[in-house]
């Protein structure tokens, strides 16, 4: 029900963004099995959706509208669309997002930092793939800031590397796999709550030089 409400309030949201224009879901509920086994598509959580023109220069507008219509997750999944999902009642997520603060920084492709708040659209920044690979992305659009709000931020500290991040309870982790702490890449760890994550587990950060994870 909480999806259906969303999908609704984001279907106006794109008729007054853009007058002639409908908001086209691809993927709703899937009964054919081809998402992965924990994939909310089972469950009717999540849903795939893009504009009824196809215009992929609307998409980081059409992202940034679904996180106000209310949805707990939103993403581009691919080039095609943008995979938007909603948590339990009872989730973290489904009571406050994720988030970092404006204070926090993030590495530049052309060198040096930027502090998040100051990002602009066209901006390449660090970013990692499934795999742990590092590579650099376009920054498109915030899908949800509040200046000069006050929001309660947890804080993950390493000891080696020695990082330090600020993020919110709702926000995802990666946590390195328990019983092969080695491997490497993020397709071998799990998402956690930062809420969840606890001392003596191995997080993913970036590594001295600045070359892997």
């Amino acid at each position: 029900q909480r999806c259906k409400d969303k999908l609704n309030a984001l279907a106006i949201s794109v008729m007054n963004q853009w007058p002639g224009v409908k908001l086209r879901v691809t993927e709703g509920w899937d009964e054919d099995g081809h998402h992965s086994e924990e994939s909310l598509h089972y469950e009717g959580r999540a849903v795939d959706i893009t504009t009824s023109d196809r215009d992929r220069s609307k998409y980081g507008m059409l992202a940034r509208l679904a996180v106000e219509a209310g949805f707990d997750w939103v993403y581009y999944e691919s080039k095609a669309h943008i995979h938007c999902s909603v948590k339990a009642e009872n989730s973290v997520a489904a009571k406050s997002g994720g988030c970092f603060p404006g204070s926090a920084t993030v590495h530049l492709e052309q060198g040096g930092t930027k502090l998040v708040k100051d990002l602009r659209p066209g901006d390449r920044v660090l970013v990692a793939d499934t795999e742990g690979r590092l590579l650099y992305s376009d920054f498109l659009t915030f899908l949800d800031r509040e200046d000069g709000s006050h929001k309660l931020f947890y804080v993950i500290e390493t000891r080696q590397p020695r990082a330090r991040l600020l993020l919110t309870a709702a926000h995802l982790l990666f946590v390195a796999p328990q019983q092969n702490e080695s491997q490497a890449g993020t397709a071998g760890g799990r998402a956690l709550f930062a809420s969840r994550v606890r001392p003596g587990q191995r997080v993913f950060v970036l590594g001295e030089g600045g070359r892997q994870l």
